[in-house]
């Protein structure tokens, strides 16, 4: 993933959210990533009772706000940290392999997961996918669309077949992964992330 796959002014913020001593003005002091990233990114405007929820945790300026610069400067964009980046290309390769169920819940207009991304996701094997309205916080905007889109995906004829089975769906290269059933259940959340986002070789 690059900088060139996001709009300019997505770009532009984690560009600078990145380098020493801005980021920490931005987010640490000014909090911009909740205070204007986060309602940026839904259709609606948010109350002012759902605004201080989620400030409630980072209402001091300084550490409090430490997880929302760490998350962004983990975001790998152009193999950048390649820890990060090496886990995202295995895994989606992965991914695009495996047999194991999988629910897409992409978004319109959506910010990150469109257009090639969005046709690469849809290679996915054993996949179904709906669409919702949606930025990237699309739980704020479509939730009973979401939770009914899960609800079906769950009672269909295929996620009970996975619960029946025995065996073990594990990671690539890793032979104590979780269970099939927990896998699963992380790819509903996994794709939930995505739609709303990231992620592909597929980041």
């Amino acid at each position: 993933m690059s900088y060139s796959d996001w709009p300019k002014d997505v770009a532009a913020f984690f560009e600078n959210v990145r380098l020493p001593n801005v980021g920490e003005e931005m987010i640490l002091v000014q909090n911009i990533f909740v205070e204007q990233m986060l309602p940026a990114s839904v259709l609606r405007n948010l109350t002012e009772q759902e605004m201080a929820v989620y400030n409630a945790p980072y209402l001091t300026p300084g550490e409090s706000r430490r997880p929302t610069l760490t998350w962004p400067r983990q975001i790998p964009i152009n193999g950048t940290p390649p820890e990060v980046a090496d886990v995202v290309t295995t895994y989606s390769a992965w991914m695009g392999e495996n047999e194991m169920p999988k629910l897409l819940i992409s978004a319109i207009p959506g910010i990150l997961l469109n257009g090639e991304k969005l046709e690469l996701a849809r290679t996915w094997k054993n996949q179904e996918e709906v669409t919702v309205d949606g930025i990237h916080f699309i739980q704020e905007d479509s939730p009973n669309e979401i939770a009914e889109a899960i609800e079906n995906w769950l009672e269909g004829d295929t996620f009970p077949q996975v619960l029946a089975e025995s065996t073990s769906t594990s990671g690539p290269d890793d032979s104590s992964g979780p269970t099939t059933m927990q896998t699963t259940n992380g790819c509903i959340y996994l794709w939930f992330l995505f739609a709303t986002l990231l992620l592909r070789k597929v980041w």
